[in-house]
């Protein structure tokens, strides 16, 4: 009992203050980003082309974690309640924060550096499963045997496919640009001034056009679509 309540303050913290999860990760990679560009005798270096390719599939991965979390809100009520078991969530119990380990890892592998990939997957698996341990609880508290049913036929973030059902809801498209177009930049500018950052302070000149380029382009549309957001009701989410 007693490593059970401690298993549960540590949720609620972690909950809390998780967003210096996600700033640590950046304060690392960092320099170990700086050491792949400097460093003539790695792989990624020594062809441009290649280096150009890994930072692209890794973009279209940390993407289609987003892509993972942006299906599963959209389809969620504004206000999570359970028994919510259609779309992603008849999958798995947490797929928001499977979706933000995908995210994550594909700024992570950037790195080039698996040591630091293994160390990451390692502290969010530690860092996330007391966080998932405090939500169940309360979840078990509210609604019993309803829940524990619904966890035992569904995994925790590892998808049971056999499961899916279709999701009850319309997509919130209003949900998506209020809640979740800041994350979307976030992962494409966090890929571009890594570059950027990386070619002038080691004096190259590979800079990854294509991703710049995106970069560009959301800027102006997240520009735009704040402007509606703020001026207007456009994207004013209405109650489910």
């Amino acid at each position: 009992m007693v490593f059970r309540n401690k298993l549960l303050t540590q949720g609620k913290l972690f909950y809390k203050h998780r967003a210096w999860f996600n700033i640590l990760i950046i304060i690392v990679l960092l320099p170990l980003y700086l050491i792949r560009d400097n460093n003539p005798d790695s792989l990624i270096s020594s062809s441009s082309i290649f280096e150009t390719l890994y930072d692209i599939s890794l973009l279209i991965l940390s993407l289609f974690g987003l892509f993972i979390r942006i299906y599963t809100k959209g389809y969620s009520p504004k206000r999570f309640f359970f028994p919510e078991n259609s779309g992603l969530y008849s999958l798995m119990r947490h797929p928001i924060y499977f979706s933000n380990y995908i995210i994550w890892l594909g700024m992570v592998a950037l790195s080039f550096n698996l040591w630091f990939v293994i160390v990451y997957t390692l502290a969010y698996i530690l860092y996330y499963e007391r966080i998932m341990f405090a939500e169940e609880e309360f979840l078990i508290k509210k609604y019993q045997d309803k829940f524990l049913d619904y966890s035992s036929n569904t995994r925790i973030i590892y998808p049971k496919f056999s499961n899916y059902i279709k999701p009850k809801r319309k997509f919130d498209f209003s949900k998506i640009i209020n809640k979740e177009l800041d994350y979307y930049i976030l992962i494409i500018m966090v890929f571009t001034l890594l570059n950027i950052i990386g070619n002038l302070l080691n004096a190259n000149n590979n800079f990854n056009y294509p991703i710049i380029i995106l970069s560009l382009i959301s800027l102006i549309l997240y520009l735009i679509l704040s402007i509606l957001k703020y001026k207007t009701d456009i994207f004013n989410p209405k109650e489910k």
